[in-house]
């Protein structure tokens, strides 16, 4: 429900509301933790995570991401394992790039 709401906001008003985004986050490591994930997985996951939001902050100071959609792609990694992120990354490229098609096509008429 909350990513629903997430991406309802972030259509609607273009915005990522931080305290939403670091909700999905938490929730990761209660998933985790209820699931007996062992330390060094959540390790993995959480430098995962860091290592694209390091990235994406470079993105964003080169106005070329913005603050939101660094924030949101560090906590979807936070959730892939590393031998996902290649198909994950791949996803999002081509979920992304449909919607920026159709998103130019609407400002076009």
């Amino acid at each position: 429900m909350r990513a629903a709401r997430l991406a309802f906001n972030d259509i609607r008003a273009r915005r990522l509301p931080t305290n939403i985004v670091l909700m999905v986050g938490v929730l990761f490591f209660v998933d985790a933790i209820l699931r007996g994930m062992p330390l060094d997985y959540m390790i993995a996951h959480l430098l995962l995570a860091i290592g694209v939001f390091l990235f994406c902050a470079l993105l964003f100071a080169a106005h070329m991401l913005g603050g939101g959609d660094a924030k949101l792609a560090a906590v979807i990694f936070l959730w892939v394992s590393v031998g996902l992120s290649l198909p994950t990354l791949t996803l999002i490229l081509v979920i992304g790039s449909c919607l920026c098609r159709s998103s130019a096509l609407q400002h076009e008429t």
